[in-house]
């Protein structure tokens, strides 16, 4: 996850997602992760990815 914070950091787009999508496949939970894809594939045109991942966000969001 960490180091799919850096490389959005540095605009590195696709590790970013790549990185992001690792720590989901060690834990789909893993909001904040979720909310990082919802904001690079808001910004990259990928509007179905984008609320795919902004409603997961939300959905975990609430149990906290």
């Amino acid at each position: 996850y960490n180091l799919g914070v850096i490389s959005q950091d540095v605009g590195d787009d696709t590790d970013a997602i790549a990185y992001y999508e690792s720590a989901l496949a060690i834990d789909r939970e893993l909001a904040e992760a979720h909310y990082n894809l919802a904001t690079i594939f808001d910004k990259t045109g990928d509007a179905r990815s984008a609320i795919r991942h902004i409603n997961e966000f939300r959905k975990l969001n609430k149990r906290r």
